[in-house]
């Protein structure tokens, strides 16, 4: 297209980036992030958003809140879908005290948390037994009025009763 003299906006930019992270080339999607500025092409929060869930879904946090600093300095304000891919990154990671605190700057900056977000965070607290704190979620997000995903939450109770079966029993 280039070649062709077709100018890129930051939407081509952002789907080529996209395609790249589907099939987990999420570097050759950051150097493409990093080529379209030299091109007068400026981000938006969705072509932010797409190398940042490209470097969580492979587990390579560092560089996603790199690149969520980098977003913030620019003055752009993240959206949930940012936060929510941060969070879920960061639970997979085993970062999880770090997903909380994402978890208070979003509320501080007035960004909603949704059931995407609170499902990471449920999700997580299951998976390392703490079950507390998966209580204390679950009545945080119905006094939110927010639906928790039931067939989930069951999924997830139901597993870490197995396990906590299973440890029992050794």
């Amino acid at each position: 297209m280039v070649k062709q003299g077709i100018k890129l906006n930051v939407v081509t930019y952002t789907s080529l980036m996209d395609e790249y992270c589907l099939v987990n080339e999420v570097n050759n999607a950051n150097v493409i992030f990093n080529t379209k500025a030299q091109r007068g092409v400026i981000p938006d929060v969705h072509c932010y958003n797409v190398v940042i869930n490209g470097f969580c879904k492979i587990k390579m946090m560092d560089e996603a809140m790199d690149l969520f600093e980098e977003m913030q300095s620019t003055k752009l304000i993240p959206s949930t879908v940012t936060y929510n891919s941060l969070i879920d990154g960061l639970c997979k990671s085993e970062k999880i005290s770090h997903a909380w605190e994402l978890l208070d700057q979003m509320h501080d900056r007035g960004q909603l948390a949704n059931v995407i977000t609170y499902n990471s965070l449920l999700h997580a607290s299951c998976k390392n037994h703490h079950v507390g704190e998966a209580i204390a979620l679950v009545k945080k997000i119905k006094d939110q009025g927010i639906r928790p995903d039931v067939s989930h939450t069951i999924h997830l109770w139901m597993d870490f009763a197995n396990k906590e079966d299973l440890r029992k029993h050794k």
